[in-house]
């Protein structure tokens, strides 16, 4: 059976209170996205020093981190010359050398920072993203020339131990769980899995149990736990308990013998509040197996 983990700074931003509300709730293994105002991969060297000291002092094992990589816009070939006036061109150039530069930096700083800090604490996996696409731009259609930054961070991590997962976000290429999954096989690199994450395919309006489940299950290495509803509006909104068959999908992880962890991730306040109560979803579907 799969093992529940947390994503420390949905409940605090303060590392230790959230290692010390885990520990409460007997949960055993955590995710670190953010810590304080900074986020791993970008974290200092005192903030290292002190989750290591944290987790030890909780008996917490950390289960996947999450730097943020390659979610971000990106730059685009454009050619010098490409707008009538050389102001409006220099801009599109600068914008375009910034974004570039901001990607290169993540790949060639960010990632092995973090793939060394994984590696210190013994954290088994880093969480990707597939890029910000453009305003009427399809999921699925990520550019080639962008595709080469998964394989050098794959490259990277090859023979580590340690497993990537692309997680699939609405606003990126990798939308649905089919974008997604396409997305991984045209990168083509072994080390990517995906970071199933059902509230996300919500948003990205696909149904995700059992749709957009039956075409990645294969493929899964990590899941996040949230929920959505959409307003009569059309707007659509983070909930503890929503639209998203979570009880199927849950024993569907469990009957197809999904042994990664599950991370509660609500995007919801009060914080600590959704998380328990999400926990207690959790558990009425698996009981403390999953702990």
């Amino acid at each position: 059976m799969f093992k529940i983990s947390l994503v420390t700074d949905e409940i605090s931003s303060d590392f230790e209170t959230a290692a010390e509300l885990c520990a409460q709730w007997g949960i055993r293994n955590i995710e670190i996205r953010g810590i304080g105002d900074e986020r791993i991969g970008n974290h200092t060297p005192y903030t290292a020093h002190h989750i290591k000291k944290v987790t030890q002092a909780y008996g917490l094992g950390v289960v996947a981190m999450s730097p943020g990589i390659f979610k971000c816009d990106h730059h685009a070939p454009v050619p010098e010359g490409a707008t009538v006036l050389k102001w409006q061109d220099r801009s599109t150039y600068e914008e375009n050398l910034r974004l570039k530069d901001m990607i290169e930096r993540q790949a060639a700083e960010v990632f092995p920072r973090t793939l060394e800090f994984a590696l210190e604490i013994g954290c088994k996996k880093i969480l990707l993203f597939s890029f910000n696409k453009p305003a009427g731009v399809s999921g699925g259609e990520c550019p080639e020339y962008l595709l080469t930054y998964f394989r050098k961070v794959c490259e990277r991590a090859r023979g580590s131990g340690v497993e990537l997962v692309i997680e699939n976000e609405h606003i990126c290429y990798g939308d649905t769980a089919l974008n997604t999954k396409k997305l991984i096989e045209t990168i083509g690199c072994p080390e990517l899995k995906i970071n199933w994450d059902p509230g996300n395919s919500y948003y990205a309006c696909e149904t995700p149990f059992p749709d957009g489940y039956d075409k990645i299950k294969d493929m899964i290495g990590h899941v996040h736990m949230k929920d959505a509803i959409t307003h009569p509006g059309g707007s659509m909104e983070y909930v503890v308990k929503g639209c998203i068959d979570w009880e199927g999908q849950l024993r569907a992880l469990i009957d197809d013998k999904y042994e990664g962890y599950l991370s509660i991730e609500t995007h919801c306040r009060p914080k600590i509040k959704s998380a328990f109560d999400t926990l207690q979803r959790i558990l009425a579907v698996t009981g403390k197996a999953a702990l």
